[in-house]
């Protein structure tokens, strides 16, 4: 282990970066430039200071470990000096560590009393030594020699000399100035607030410990999302690193819209020292080649942070990461997600994602920021019981999205732990709020100053009323999947999607929001911002409301959660509103339908209906406040349902409504609605009779509609024919895909008519799903629609597709499982399209014009059982993806001009076993492949880029051969095939994983111990197996679903099993050594048969 890798676990105590060395007679001029150099934020060793020379303690070790670590010695020179033998045995000590090659410290001489000449004087060198001499008689320790070519030292050095007139108080400035140039601040970040400051540290040490030492600096890249402590973190290792780098620490925060030439120079000023003057004159190219200059000659510690997904930073952080550093320099990455770091070239293997806090930590600074600390002097102690504590540490407990993870999110609870700190008496009140969902709602509830809330305020205040309603889409109301973002947000807001994309940019750079994307995944907002969006639809009165966002049964609004929410009614006073969304959760809609079910809507039965809704949902104080808000609102009239009134929403332009309890949704009074979402049900199997259904009125007076979005349509729901009129739709989406079971236990389909396409010229997103009729065909589609780009007509019963070839403009069409579907139209003048499904399309004999498809770039053909062969593929260059499973293609002509292929799926081995001009797919990395042949494909050894191989299904060949040219094979597939012997796949000396499934014939395993990278094997369903060659050590054993999970994880090793483990009977005795499998990590065993 190096020096730097030891030194990494050194504490972040305090130390001196000056030392002052001095005689008593000149303690006064000493003791003000101490001063001098404390308030210009130096550290100093001064031994009349207790933080240097400690009460009671032995003061020598003091005063040597201070010399060792300082950075300047400060001696103070006069004839005392030289005549005090502690003075001199400093100097010495300074003079051996400057001696040594990779010692930094630099001795600053102060001529104070004595003048350079008369420290030269060999008289005086004389009178000195009769001194020397009498000390060393009784210290046999002391150096003579050593210390008179010391004096000769200070003698030859450049040092500050005090003049007559000058005054000491202008003395003691050039000295500070001097050596404020060599020596920096000391760090004043407190971060006494943070926990786990030093364990996180300490995790990134032992990162930096299992890397090699290299020729340059040493890079790791931190990920997690936004508010985790990134940040933090940079400037507790940048704390970390201090001493131990002498100071040459820099964090270096990339900002959106930032200037990298000003950040450039304060990295400069950071690691060089260079004043700020001279820095002005310099260009971007000038102050990277001083940078590079400087920091090849001694180790620095960066920390990058907040690198995001634009060209601009990414290129400026590359910029940093591409210089070139000294020897046991430390680079620190940080970024929002592991694929930022990896374009910076950034190797996964040095990627950690962001350490979670701790339990105890998490509780820790929830209770500092909510007992005031930091904030108010002598804060009052707030004491609150264990189980509330619990709770508000719940709310900030947020799940990661995957594989079930949660963390505590720091900024939640420094948010919620300052919210609820500022008076101990409202944390029982506010128990129920948090239960539900309500943890951050102070602002609206008590107008709080709060200064988190507070500066969200202000920035939401600032905005502009469209960007305002911009911001709240983006939150809250844009649709969850299925269409364009950007697109839709373009057309709620009249504005072009250049337009919605500038203004996004704008609430990017107030922070508003955190990524824009490209319109495919939802608009990147941090979690507060969702809450603070929630919490404004609850606020100010109905008058003057523009939005409604009605939550109900759902724990919160968090973006790795579901998002459905709960309905609420309305009429009188409503005028301003522009967005509503209402609804209910799947629990929630399960306990209406219970509710629904019960004797209570009679004609003055409201009061009991809500009664009853209090005692299925649970609600909250808050809730029930909403539903008596509602009772005020309506009379006192029969209601069946959810009946929603919307007479007085008039100027609403946007409606979303999730599983409402509904018999009518009349939409006659939504003049002004640009975009209706609507999910009728809940998608579920229903049993012996079909779901009931929505009767929507006044749908086909909605003119101004561009957007509709209808899911789970009720079976014959007579109102689709309507929207044959809505001739400004742009995206339109009906699906009907839900079954029902008959009384006979048969499964059925909803039925419902086509909508009549004919006037729709306008559409350029149109989406029909699971429709079930006699129609042979869909009425309407014509090349009048020369805006079309999107069309899925997936799991529809139509056998012909009428004036489809005509829909120029098309670039995703679907067919999938269009069983009906016999006679696909001419393609030949869709040369836009990119994207092509007709998976399960099992009528379809033939693809007429597809090879005139020149921008197709991915195809899904499989489950087409009649369709037995595909035009040329020569004019198809930018086809990247070809998908054929389980359809009986067995020639593929003009293969080998499809140049930009890099995946191709459940071909015959007979397909491409003759295509000579394979080579020419260099782009080529995943092959699946039906069957096998004794020779191979000796093509595949010219395909570069060939990483993953699958052999399915090959009956009839009892040896596998035809592997041995493909040498760079990085996973190899056997599915389901007759082989006895595998042998030939012990020579694939690159293969990382090897997965051999259900081979029922096979006898033996390859002779895996030459593969030496191997990662991940994985065997099942080889029921015959019997040796097991080079299997003999085991390190982890874990059982997991009925399975043995045989697992080695190199440190973590246990020693030789001493029991025998049996599958189905047969016993199991040799097991991996792992000794020789260096990278092997995984083995799974399924004990489904005798292994």
């Amino acid at each position: 282990m190096t020096e730097s890798s030891t030194s990494t676990h050194r504490s972040a105590a305090s130390g001196h970066s000056i030392f002052l060395s001095h005689s008593g007679a000149q303690k006064n001029f000493v003791e003000q430039l101490c001063v001098d150099l404390e308030s210009c934020n130096r550290s100093v060793f001064f031994d009349t200071r207790s933080d240097s020379l400690p009460k009671g303690e032995p003061f020598p070790q003091h005063i040597f470990k201070a010399i060792q670590e300082c950075q300047v010695g400060v001696v103070v020179l006069s004839e005392e000096f030289f005549s005090s033998k502690w003075p001199m045995l400093e100097l010495v000590a300074m003079s051996k560590r400057m001696r040594l090659g990779n010692s930094r410290l630099k001795i600053m001489p102060i001529f104070l009393s004595l003048s350079p000449v008369e420290c030269r004087d060999v008289t005086n060198h004389g009178r000195w030594l009769s001194t020397w001499l009498e000390w060393a008689q009784e210290d046999k320790r002391m150096d003579i020699e050593e210390w008179k070519e010391v004096v000769k030292l200070l003698g030859r050095m450049n040092g500050f000399v005090y003049k007559v007139g000058l005054g000491e108080v202008r003395f003691r400035k050039e000295i500070v100035k001097d050596i404020c140039k060599v020596v920096l601040p000391t760090t004043t970040w407190d971060d006494s607030h943070v926990e786990g400051g030093s364990r996180l540290c300490k995790i990134i040490c032992d990162k930096l410990n299992t890397m090699q030492a290299c020729t340059q600096a040493r890079v790791v890249g931190v990920y997690g999302v936004g508010g985790v402590g990134k940040t933090t973190l940079c400037k507790s290792l940048c704390k970390h690193f201090f001493r131990e780098y002498e100071g040459k620490v820099c964090h270096v925060e990339l900002k959106v819209g930032g200037n990298k030439l000003d950040l450039l120079r304060q990295v400069l000023r950071r690691l060089t020292n260079t004043s700020e003057k001279v820095l002005q004159g310099f260009s971007e190219d000038e102050c990277y080649s001083l940078l590079t200059q400087s920091i090849i000659k001694q180790k620095v510690f960066i920390a990058i942070d907040n690198v995001f997904d634009s060209s601009k930073c990414l290129e400026e952080a590359d910029a940093y990461l591409k210089l070139n550093y000294s020897p046991n320099s430390v680079v620190v990455v940080t970024a929002r997600s592991l694929d930022q770091l990896q374009m910076l070239q950034i190797e996964k293997s040095n990627c950690l994602e962001m350490p979670d806090l701790e339990k105890d930590e998490a509780r820790s600074l929830f209770m500092y920021h909510a007992t005031h600390a930091g904030r108010v002097q002598d804060a009052p102690e707030v004491e609150v019981g264990e189980e509330i504590i619990k709770r508000c540490l719940k709310k900030c407990y947020f799940g990661k999205g995957r594989e079930g993870k949660h963390h505590y999110h720091p900024l939640a609870l420094e948010v919620l732990g300052r919210q609820l700190g500022y008076d101990p008496e409202p944390w029982k009140v506010q128990l129920v709020e948090l239960d539900a969902g309500d943890a951050f709602n102070q602002l609206r509830e008590r107008e709080s100053q709060h200064p988190i809330f507070s500066i969200l305020r202000r920035s939401f205040d600032m905005l502009g009323d469209e960007d305002q309603l911009l911001f709240m889409d983006a939150a809250l109301f844009n649709p969850q999947f299925g269409t364009d973002v950007l697109k839709w947000l373009s057309l709620v807001n009249e504005m072009s999607v250049n337009v919605v994309k500038q203004r996004l940019m704008g609430l990017k750079r107030k922070s508003v929001i955190e990524e824009v994307g490209d319109g495919t995944t939802g608009i990147g907002m941090h979690d507060l911002w969702r809450e603070f969006a929630m919490m404004e639809t609850r606020i100010g009165d109905r008058e003057r409301q523009r939005w409604v966002f009605d939550v109900m049964d759902n724990r919160s609004l968090r973006s790795d959660e579901e998002g459905d929410v709960v309905g609420l009614r309305f009429s009188g006073g409503w005028f301003n509103l522009q967005r509503i969304c209402v609804g209910r959760t799947e629990r929630a809609w399960d306990n209406m339908k219970a509710v629904r079910r019960q004797p209570v809507y009679d004609r003055d039965g409201i009061r009991s209906a809500l009664q009853v809704f209090k005692s299925y949902l649970s609600l909250s104080p808050m809730r029930t406040g909403h539903l008596n808000r509602l009772n005020s609102a309506m009379d006192s009239s029969s209601i069946s349902g959810d009946e929603l009134d919307f007479r007085s929403c008039t100027n609403v332009t946007v409606l979303k409504l999730v599983r409402p309890m509904l018999e009518v949704l009349d939409l006659s009074a939504l003049q002004n609605l640009r975009s209706l979402e609507c999910r009728l049900g809940d998608g579920r199997t229903q049993n012996y009779s079909p779901p009931p259904g929505v009767e929507i009125r006044g749908l086909g007076g909605l003119k101004n509609l561009v957007i509709l979005h209808l899911d789970d349509i009720a079976h014959r729901s007579l109102w689709i024919g309507e929207i044959s009129g809505l001739t400004r739709l742009q995206v339109l989406m009906l699906n009907c895909e839900t079954f029902w079971t008959s009384t006979e236990g048969r499964v059925r389909k909803r039925k419902n008519r086509y909508p009549d396409l004919g006037r729709l010229w306008s559409l350029q997103h149109l989406t029909i799903l699971g429709f079930c009729n006699k129609a042979k065909s869909i009425s309407g589609f014509s090349k009048r629609m020369r805006h079309l780009r999107i069309l899925d007509l997936s799991y529809c019963s139509f056998s012909r597709c009428d004036g489809v070839g005509d829909l120029i403009a098309l670039e995703e069409l679907h067919f999938v499982s269009c069983r009906k579907l016999k006679v696909l139209p001419n393609l030949q003048r869709l040369t836009k399209l990119r994207k092509l499904d007709i998976s399960g399309c099992r009528s379809i004999r033939a693809l007429p014009g597809f090879g005139a498809l020149t921008a197709l770039e991915t195809v899904y053909a499989g489950g087409c059982y009649k369709l037995v062969e595909l035009p040329d593929l020569s004019n198809l260059i930018h086809l990247r993806t070809l998908t054929l499973e389980d359809s009986p293609i067995r020639t593929l002509p003009g293969l080998g001009n499809a140049v930009s292929l890099r995946s191709i799926r459940g071909i015959a081995f007979e397909a491409i076993e003759g295509c000579d001009d394979l080579h020419m797919l260099t782009e080529l990395r995943t092959v699946p492949v039906r069957g096998w042949g004794s020779r191979g494909l000796s093509c595949l050894s010219t395909l570069p880029n060939l990483m993953e191989l699958t052999i399915r299904f090959c009956r009839g060949m009892e040896v596998l051969t035809g592997l041995s040219n493909l040498t760079g094979l990085l996973r190899l597939t056997i599915f389901d095939c007759d082989f006895k012997d595998m042998s030939c796949v012990g020579g694939l000396s690159t293969l990382q994983e090897l997965h051999i499934n259900s081979c029922v014939e096979l006898e033996r395993l390859p002779d895996i111990h030459r593969l030496t990278r191997l990662e991940s094997l994985e065997i099942w369903g080889c029921r015959r197996l019997r040796i097991w060659e080079g299997l003999r050590e085991l390190s982890l054993l874990k059982i997991v679903d009925n399975r043995l999970r045989l697992r080695c994880e190199g440190s973590s090793a246990l020693s030789m099993l001493s029991v025998v483990l049996r599958c189905d009977g047969l016993p199991i005795t040799e097991l991996p050594d792992k000794r020789s499998f260096p990278h092997f990590k995984s083995l799974n065993l399924v004990p489904q048969w005798n292994l």
